[in-house]
């Protein structure tokens, strides 16, 4: 359904979906991403429309193409014609362009895997590739750059039924980024390279990697909703601020829409000048609804207050969490990772598509079940349609005691499938090692991750309180004195005017 646009505009489009026997646990993210590519002549292969073509163009997607291709093929067809004929009969072959612009001697990175040029006969090679990705995986980084092993075994022999090929950059390929953009450069095919300054294996402290995340702070905006005289009276606001800061490094606004008390929070807009108090306007409650259905409506009114803020009125992201997850560790990888994939939906959805991100809700959801976690999304200005209609949904549950919201958020994602409802896309994140519901097991071995979810209403519960607050100590960092004070972090342990 990701690409359903796409489809229904393109007869030529097709989606292979990646098959589940096909990942790779043994691997990190990005090494399992570039398996999959040595995988491309088998999914190919095996549709029954696309069996018969004889020759496969991979590009990555931040790729563009800018001008017409027939220059290249042509030129790679007669490359291709001249190279076979001076290779034993039945040898794979697949052409790469070159790294470092041709620079053999730079073995570093000798070809490009973002593009390449199979056929039939590449089976073999990617293969090849796929096995070196292997070895990379075991030696855990020490042998980052598979595809130039390869290449390197190939020439040598060591591989003697394979050869790769590398391709000059001519006027065929560039590179360009958001700092850099194309300057009328007239090419085949441009990698723009500026989400790859935010991928995982970065440095942190390396220039381009720390504006992207000081930029994503300072647009930023992370908020809780506390609704209801119980909510008010527990320290859980109090756990994720302090985890934000504290663990997760995060240096932009927080804010908290809620009913409570004037002055409830006044302690931590104290200490936070940059902690903000939304107020919860009486005209947006709802009695027509049950009441946990009613509170949670105001998660779908969230752009509205936020954007209604004279302080806020120029943030372009909004991280909202239910007040009962802490944040495990430093954000900024996170961020980083999130925006490379927000920048490529963007790049492929219509101008104007409303959006929204959510965790899965399961691992194996099906459209069935409950596809989406409700209790973090990411936002922007224009997710206030997407809001709507998950408001719409909310409000047509409101009746059933046993209802939920991941409920209404699942059947608002089927009905944008099917049709029914335009303009709005939902995107599911994968948990990852992102989030954690974290049992008892887990917080006796100090198990973290980015987003740790201790649900108030029944998780919580299942866990002793003495497991809890040793937990929460070692994740919020508490001083000895801060653990001596008896105020508890549990959601069921002391509350703050007790």
């Amino acid at each position: 359904e990701r690409y359903k646009y796409l489809k229904e505009n393109d007869n030529k489009f097709f989606v292979l979906q990646i098959k589940y026997e096909d990942r790779r646990d043994d691997m990190s993210d990005n090494l399992e991403l570039e398996y999959f590519k040595t995988l491309i002549p088998k999914y190919i292969y095996s549709h029954p429309v696309l069996r018969n073509v004889d020759n496969i163009n991979y590009l990555d997607s931040d790729i563009v193409v800018g001008r017409h291709l027939n220059v290249i093929f042509k030129k790679l067809l007669k490359r291709r014609i001249q190279d076979l004929h001076q290779l034993p009969e039945g040898v794979s072959s697949a052409y790469f362009f070159q790294e470092n612009h041709g620079n053999h001697r730079i073995k570093e990175k000798v070809l490009h895997g973002g593009i390449s040029f199979l056929d039939r006969s590449s089976f073999r090679c990617m293969e090849l590739w796929g096995m070196e990705i292997m070895i990379a995986a075991n030696q855990e980084g020490k042998n980052p750059h598979a595809l130039t092993s390869a290449y390197y075994k190939s020439r040598s022999g060591e591989y003697s039924d394979c050869v790769l090929f590398g391709l000059p950059h001519d006027r065929d390929f560039v590179f360009s980024n958001e700092f850099d953009p194309v300057k009328n450069i007239e090419t085949t095919f441009s990698h723009v390279t500026y989400p790859k300054i935010m991928r995982r294996e970065h440095n942190p402290d390396a220039g381009d990697f720390a504006d992207v995340v000081k930029s994503f702070h300072r647009n930023t905006v992370m908020i809780n909703l506390s609704v209801g005289e119980e909510a008010a009276k527990s320290n859980l606001v109090e756990r994720c601020h302090r985890s934000a800061r504290v663990r997760g490094k995060f240096e932009g606004y927080f804010a908290i829409l809620t009913d409570a008390p004037e002055g409830r929070y006044a302690d931590l807009m104290a200490i936070d000048d940059k902690f903000i108090v939304l107020q919860i306007d009486e005209n947006d409650r709802r009695t027509d609804i049950e009441p946990l259905m009613a509170m949670k409506i105001f998660k779908t009114l969230i752009p509205r207050y936020v954007y209604s803020h004279p302080m806020l009125q120029h943030v372009e992201n909004i991280c909202y969490l239910d007040f009962d997850i802490v944040i495990g560790r430093d954000m900024n990888q996170f961020f980083a990772s999130f925006m490379e994939r927000k920048l490529h939906d963007l790049m492929e959805l219509p101008s104007g598509t409303s959006t929204t991100y959510f965790f899965e809700e399961h691992h194996n959801a099906s459209l069935d079940g409950q596809m989406f976690h409700g209790g973090i999304f990411f936002l922007d200005k224009n997710s206030v349609h997407c809001m709507e209609l998950w408001g719409n949904e909310i409000v047509a549950d409101g009746h059933d005691q046993k209802q939920r919201d991941q409920i209404s958020l699942t059947r608002t994602y089927k009905k944008i499938v099917n049709g029914e409802y335009s303009g709005c896309m939902l995107f599911r994140l994968l948990r990852g090692d992102d989030l954690l519901f974290p049992d008892d097991s887990d917080m006796k071995d100090q198990k973290v991750a980015t987003f740790i979810h201790v649900t108030n209403t029944f998780r919580a519960a299942t866990i002793p309180v003495e497991v809890q607050d040793q937990y929460f100590a070692y994740v919020l960092e508490l001083s000895r004195n801060e653990r001596k004070s008896g105020v508890s972090y549990t959601s069921r342990g002391v509350h703050l005017d007790e």
